[in-house]
């Protein structure tokens, strides 16, 4: 395309062209091979870049296959909430016990953007409750951090991540929030970033205040053994720090990685839906 400015941008906008947008596979797009023509499509590109401007600096959509299930919509599922990094439930409408329909992360392509300029959204118009859930998986999906797999399974062999979840789920006497609801972050390094070890992981729980990180760091000693924590697992030492946000700054932690596979049973995971 010869020319694409703010002209371009706003018919993409009016046209409805944003994050959770669903439609289905036309010749204009493109049909990506093995997905047959009328295949369910969904936008997965945040909305400001699908109607970016520029296109240079934005050339393409994202879209990812949206498979109907043929049965109802719950939005209490692993899956409808995020759980599963690989796929997730949405439902395809907005009415009354919607069918649900599943986005695989495994099928997503890129299309350039200027074709979307062709045609509208055909698909269910669902976008303006599935882009906030679907934008907040694709976040988490693309930026967890991914520990070595050597690593991940000695600790499994302990039921690590198993417990720290279930601390994370208690709430401190007298307080409604669960522990979960009063962290900050998490953040984490490992050494060495290899599949041979032997590893160490630090692991720093930044609470929203000092009693909040008392209170923690009493729970974890309670799993654990005495602060500061130490745990040997095999190949793998985890040293683990509790801290309160106000002693906190962030460039202590600037070659750390922000550790989120806790995120999907709480508020935390609001952090990384995109903007």
């Amino acid at each position: 395309m010869s020319e694409f400015g703010n002209p371009e941008a706003e018919h993409l906008l009016a046209s409805g062209w944003l994050q959770g947008a669903m439609f289905a596979a036309n010749d204009i797009v493109g049909i990506p091979e093995g997905i047959d023509e009328g295949t369910l499509l969904v936008v997965i590109t945040q909305s400001c870049t699908a109607v970016s401007n520029s296109l240079t600096r934005d050339p393409f959509i994202e879209i990812a296959v949206v498979v109907p299930e043929g049965k109802a919509y719950k939005a209490t599922t692993q899956e409808a909430t995020g759980k599963v990094f690989r796929k997730l439930s949405v439902p395809l409408s907005t009415g009354a016990d919607p069918e649900s329909g599943v986005i695989d992360i495994n099928r997503r392509y890129f299309v350039p953007r200027e074709r979307f300029l062709e045609f509208k959204p055909d698909g269910p118009d669902v976008k303006s409750v599935i882009a906030k859930p679907l934008g907040g998986w694709v976040g988490r999906y693309y930026t967890r951090a991914a520990l070595p797999n050597l690593l991940n399974a000695e600790l499994a062999d302990i039921k690590f991540s198993e417990t720290i979840e279930k601390c994370l789920k208690q709430k401190p006497k007298e307080a409604n929030e669960t522990f979960h609801e009063l962290m900050t972050v998490i953040f984490g390094k490992w050494n060495p970033d290899d599949e041979v070890g032997p590893y160490a992981l630090d692991l720093a729980f930044i609470c929203n205040s000092g009693p909040d990180a008392d209170d923690f760091a009493d729970l974890l000693s309670t799993k654990f053994g005495e602060i500061p924590i130490s745990i040997t697992a095999g190949k793998v030492t985890v040293n683990i720090d509790i801290l309160d946000a106000e002693s906190v700054y962030l460039n202590q932690y600037h070659k750390w990685h922000r550790i989120t596979q806790w995120d999907h049973f709480s508020a935390l995971s609001e952090e990384l839906v995109p903007g």
